[in-house]
């Protein structure tokens, strides 16, 4: 059915959301959401230099078709959204990253049963792990680390545990958190937007100017309070949420 990794098991440690930036524009009522991703060379084994900036190149390629401009109305004001995040191998330490840097890591032992959170708390940069470089589990990944959450749950077939998949939630069949689609809906671009004008503009609105900033990095997934869930028509008779 769906799966944000298309129906293959490439688990990851997930980031959440912690560095990128935001940054408004209030003449142009434009937000730009900034990131860089820095693949650590090391895991990408015996690969060559071609083979590995082919999958840079794919990833990028994927990065500016996927995470397009889009417009949100807001009662009578309308913003623009734009992103400009970028892959590239670079090693570098955790230690050495600024803000709105993000280090990907590759790992092929990662497996569906040890998933877990990445990050160490507010304000830290993001870390995240894959099994594989140069899937949409690379865009869907980078994803937390602009702020989005997962819309999608796994199933599990009661009958056979070992069987399952994940479902993507109603409305999300086709985006790239939910089903791991080419493509983000209208939701991603309002949250964008919601939450920039709730810390930049509502936030700092009994400011004096010279204390005010036209920058935020999200301190969590920014679509937090924004709910979802699967379509029970979606779920195939017999399954069940996964319990892993």
């Amino acid at each position: 059915m769906y799966n944000y990794a298309v129906n293959n098991p490439i688990k990851v440690i997930y980031p959440d959301g912690r560095d990128a930036i935001y940054t408004f524009d209030p003449k142009t009522n434009t937000i730009t959401v900034t990131a860089a991703i820095y693949y650590q060379s090391a895991g990408f084994g015996k690969m060559g230099d071609e083979g590995k900036q082919k999958n840079m190149d794919w990833i990028n390629k994927q990065l500016k078709e996927i995470y397009k401009d889009g417009m949100v109305k807001i009662g009578e004001q309308t913003y623009t959204v734009k992103f400009d995040v970028k892959a590239e191998i670079k090693d570098v330490k955790e230690k050495d990253l600024k803000r709105g840097e993000n280090i990907m890591n590759i790992d092929t032992n990662v497996q569906r049963d040890n998933v877990s959170t990445g990050g160490k708390g507010p304000g830290v940069n993001d870390i995240g792990t894959i099994a594989t470089p140069g899937t949409i589990a690379d865009i869907h990944e980078i994803g937390h680390m602009l702020g989005f959450k997962d819309r999608y749950t796994d199933y599990e077939n009661a009958s056979n545990l070992s069987d399952w998949r994940s479902i993507a939630h109603d409305g999300y069949q086709n985006d790239l958190m939910g089903s791991g689609g080419q493509n983000l809906n209208q939701s991603h671009y309002d949250d964008v937007v919601n939450y920039t004008n709730f810390k930049l503009v509502q936030g700092q609105r009994h400011l004096l100017p010279q204390y005010r900033s036209n920058s935020v990095s999200p301190s969590g997934m920014i679509d937090e309070n924004r709910q979802s869930s699967v379509n029970p028509a979606d779920v195939p008779t017999g399954w069940r949420p996964s319990k892993k």
